[in-house]
């Protein structure tokens, strides 16, 4: 924030604020074991969902001199979608590689991540 200083007629200051929404989202997944088929330990998730926010109030203001102006944010709908392969390997050790990612129309874009994990199961 800026602060007004007498000698400037034309000061400007914003408060940042968060983003409220409400949202709804469905998805689901599915897991298949591939032990029996490849004889390995291995199995693959699938999943997906859709999204929507609603009731959108960016809470951002701006004043410049007397004039105030609100920040818009629009009502967004977009997907989410993800892969993992999952391994079982000897000594209690697991392995897991797999993508997630989300989708959306104009300034949500879309987005991929890459995962790739150890774990150790007790």
């Amino acid at each position: 924030m800026e602060c007004r200083r007498t000698s400037d007629v034309h000061y400007a200051f914003h408060a940042s604020k968060t983003i409220k929404c409400s949202l709804v989202r469905i998805g689901g997944s599915y897991t298949h074991n591939l032990g029996r088929d490849l004889y390995a330990p291995l199995s693959v998730t699938l999943s997906g969902a859709a999204a929507h926010a609603f009731d959108t109030h960016a809470g951002m203001v701006a004043s410049i001199g007397s004039a105030s102006f609100a920040g818009n944010a629009s009502n967004q709908t977009w997907g989410e979608f993800g892969a993992t392969l999952n391994a079982a390997l000897p000594q209690h050790i697991t392995a897991t590689l797999g993508i997630t990612g989300t989708t959306g129309a104009g300034p949500l874009g879309t987005s991929v991540h890459a995962i790739a994990g150890v774990g150790y199961v007790f």
